[in-house]
């Protein structure tokens, strides 16, 4: 499972490293811009000065969803957040587990201990 993790989901290049670094820093300008209707975007668009603004306008909708995704990506999810739940949902399975296990055990320890009727 981890190769076909890592084949599925290669490293970020460097273009969208910085993209995913702009859009953490101005996160809050890029979601309303991202908001906005069609013309007002526009007008930001004339105003702004970032490159990401123009290349945004004149990509295609298909390209708009993706760099939507990224940028919901890059203010609500951190890789703290990732390992956390990844060692947090570990811990609750095994506990689980564990706990099942010990029943099991009490129950058997109990059956045990029955004398069998005469």
């Amino acid at each position: 499972m981890t190769v076909w993790y890592a084949m599925a989901n290669p490293p970020d290049s460097d273009e969208l490293k910085r993209m995913r670094l702009f859009f953490k820093e101005n996160a809050i300008k890029v979601g309303e811009f991202l908001r906005m209707p069609h013309d007002e975007k526009i007008k930001e668009v004339k105003k702004a000065q970032h490159p990401f603004y123009q290349s945004y306008m004149k990509a295609s909708e298909v390209e708009k969803g993706k760099i939507r995704k990224i940028y919901h990506e890059s203010i609500d999810y951190t890789p703290y957040q990732y390992w956390f739940n990844l060692f947090g949902l570990w811990m609750i399975a095994f506990s689980g587990f564990w706990f099942i296990g010990l029943m099991i055990q009490g129950v058997v320890n109990l059956v045990r201990q029955q004398k069998p009727p005469l």
